[in-house]
């Protein structure tokens, strides 16, 4: 059985901020948009249109303003991220 091909990042929807992360899936893909709360920060994820899908809050160590990018597994329980060639995993707070 042939995969499909990843889905190559589109154009950030007008509706996101530019520093959106995207995170390419095999056929899909999602909009990660990170706000800096208190001593939080509320990860909201988007369809590749723009479509709101979710939202939750993680308490994430790094520097937002870093170069980072989004990996699996992320969806609205946990979120990877590779900052400084590391692979991080953060759990939502409950």
């Amino acid at each position: 059985m042939k995969l499909p091909k990843l889905l190559k990042q589109p154009n950030i929807p007008e509706n996101l901020p530019k520093d959106a992360k995207w995170l390419a899936g095999e056929g899909a893909g999602s909009w990660f948009v990170f706000l800096k709360m208190n001593e939080s920060v509320l990860v909201r994820r988007f369809s590749p249109k723009g479509q709101f899908e979710c939202e939750n809050t993680y308490e994430i160590d790094i520097n937002l303003e870093d170069n980072f990018k989004m990996d699996y597994p992320s969806h609205c329980s946990v979120i990877s991220i590779i900052h400084n060639d590391t692979k991080r995993r953060f759990e939502a707070i409950l």
